[in-house]
This record gives structure tokens, sequence and C-alpha cells, in this order.
């Protein structure tokens, strides 16, 4: 120190004024950097306040949202109860319905308002049992009544084709409302009923009345039966000689006079015997001398419809004039007085 001290005293004045300028710079400039230092820890002891109070704000508001995403997945997954509950609901009700439809006897199908087929009932399918199996959900109404058109069940009225069925067959389903009565084999007789729903689709019913018919059939024939016996009664009364033929002109009626005023063989007057037959023994015989007017008959009977009636004399072979009068009656047929 001592020497330090002489040393200062043996220093200039500038020298040392350097010396302490030089150090209060020093000393400054250590003071800055304490203060950047302080003011940098009172930087970062405010950013972690506010770290900290940004913290507390985000876990209010992810509590908040962990709330709000449990509730909703709370009501998710009630409404998926519910609507597992109503496909359950609706899955019974499709079985109980299903079960309903096959214990009735009648066929019954439903189809779509685009025509496709939803569903049928085995007695729909056992109709045409050649086909019935190929009848599937999502068939069209015409390829399902095509299947009904090529079964051998299927009993045609007279003259009518597979093809002009089918045409049928599609026009009536396309109606609002349509019902009618079809033939299948072994003597089976078939109501179809055509409905339209609300929806636009379509339910078609089929109801077996055979036994209905049976016993229509039965009481017509009963009916005819009597009335046959009826009109035989009045026919074997009357005077004149009398025959009924049919449309197809075959004999369906006629009394013991008829037969004896044309001289007929008992063999050749019976039921369902031609016109033809008698009109072909007379012209081979000469019970009828009067071809001509004959022939003139037999052109009438063929030509019928166009004449209603007809009035002609018959010479027969023993000089006997016969006046005969013919009538064309409302079926077709036609009746003969001699």
């Amino acid at each position: 120190m001592l020497k330090t001290r002489e040393s200062h005293k043996q220093q200039p004045p500038e020298t040392v004024e350097d010396s302490l300028q030089q150090r209060v710079r020093k000393l400054e400039k250590i003071n800055r950097a304490l203060m950047r230092r302080v003011e940098r820890n009172m930087e970062f002891a405010g950013n972690g306040f506010t770290l900290f109070q940004t913290a507390i704000v985000l876990e209010s508001q992810v509590k908040s949202r962990t709330e709000d995403l449990r509730r909703t997945l709370g009501e998710l997954s009630s409404a998926n109860a519910r609507l597992q509950q109503a496909r359950d609901e609706a899955e019974y009700a499709k079985q109980h319905l299903t079960t309903a439809i096959e214990s009735v006897t009648e066929g019954f199908a439903l189809f779509d308002s685009s025509e496709r087929l939803i569903m049928c009932n085995r007695p729909f399918r056992r109709l045409m049992p050649d086909v019935g199996r190929e009848m599937m959900s999502g068939l069209s109404f015409p390829q399902v009544a095509a299947l009904f058109s090529r079964s051998s069940y299927l009993v045609l009225d007279k003259g009518q084709t597979r093809e002009q069925w089918l045409e049928q067959r599609i026009r009536l389903f396309r109606q609002p409302h349509g019902s009618f009565i079809q033939q299948v084999a072994d003597d089976r007789w078939i109501q179809v009923s055509n409905r339209k729903t609300e929806t636009g689709g379509t339910v078609i019913f089929q109801t077996d009345i055979s036994d209905l018919i049976r016993l229509e059939r039965e009481r017509r024939e009963r009916q005819l039966d009597a009335q046959s016996r009826l009109l035989q009664a009045t026919l074997d009364h009357l005077l004149q000689g009398i025959c009924v033929f049919d449309d197809d002109r075959t004999l369906v009626a006629w009394n013991d006079r008829f037969r004896t005023t044309l001289g007929l063989p008992f063999n050749l007057v019976k039921r369902r015997i031609s016109f033809g037959q008698i009109s072909n023994y007379i012209a081979g015989t000469s019970l009828i001398a009067s071809h001509s007017e004959a022939e003139r008959l037999a052109k009438w009977v063929a030509n019928r419809r166009e004449e209603p009636s007809l009035s002609i004399e018959l010479l027969r072979s023993d000089g006997i004039i016969l006046e005969a009068n013919c009538t064309v009656m409302p079926d077709g047929g036609f009746v003969a007085s001699f």
C-alpha cells in the first residue's frame, strides 16, 4: 500500500483522473449489466405470472369444454340407445307382420310405388307352384306377372294367348282398384284384387273361391235342370214340332212331334247332335221332296246372324206341306218350329 500510495503520489494528476474515469465507466458498465439482469429477472417473473393466469383461464375453459363434451356424449349415447330401441321395435313389428301375413290363407303381396315386390307370403307363391320359387323381393310387377303367364297352372280364356293375358294383367295392376276371377288348374278359381296404398304402393289379395264357384255351378245346374224339365213339358204339349239348337248348332231340346213330323229315326234325334248331321240325313233320303228349300234352310242356319228369322215351306215326299219358322235367340242359338 505504501508503494501504491507513493506511486499515486508520483503519478501525474491527469493520469490519476483518467484511471478514475476508466474505473467509473467500468463501474457504470457493470451497473448497467446488473440492471439489465434485474430487469430480465423481473420480466421473467412477470411472464411467469401471466402464464400462470393464462393457465388458470385455459384450465377453466378446458374444464368447461370437457363438461360440454361429456354432456354431448351422454346425449349422443342416449340418442343412439333410443335409435337402437326404435330399430328393435321396427324389426319386432316387421317380424310380427310377417308372421301374421304368413298365417292367413289368402295370397298376399305388397309392391312399392316403383312396382317393386317388397314381400309376399307362401299362399301367393303356391298359386303357381312351378314358378313360385322364382318370386323374390325386388322383382318388378311385370316380371312377376310374366312368371304367372308362363305357368302351366294358368287356365286361359277361350281364344286368349299368354301374351294377351300378361298385357291385360299389367294394365289391371296399374289401375287404382281392380278385381277379376282367374281359373287355375284342378278346377280352382281365384279372385284377385288390387288395392292402391296411400304411399302409392299396391297390395294384391288372392282369395280361393273354388267352393263358391262349385256351389254356384251346382245351383245353376239344378236351376237349368228344373228349367229344362219345364221347357220339355211345355214342348211336349205343343202341336208343332219344335227343336232348339245352341250357338254351336247342336241340338239341346226338342219334342217328339219334331221327330215324327220330319220322319227322323230315334237314334238321330239326341242331345249334342249337330244340325249338319240332321240336314245331311234329310238330304240323303227322300223325306223332303223340295231340296231347294232344304238348302235354303241350311244356308240360313249358317248365316243366321245376318237375318234374324226365316219362314219357308217344305214339301214332304208323301205330299204333305210343312211350314218351317226359324228364329235366332239372343245367345246365338236358334229355335225352329214345323
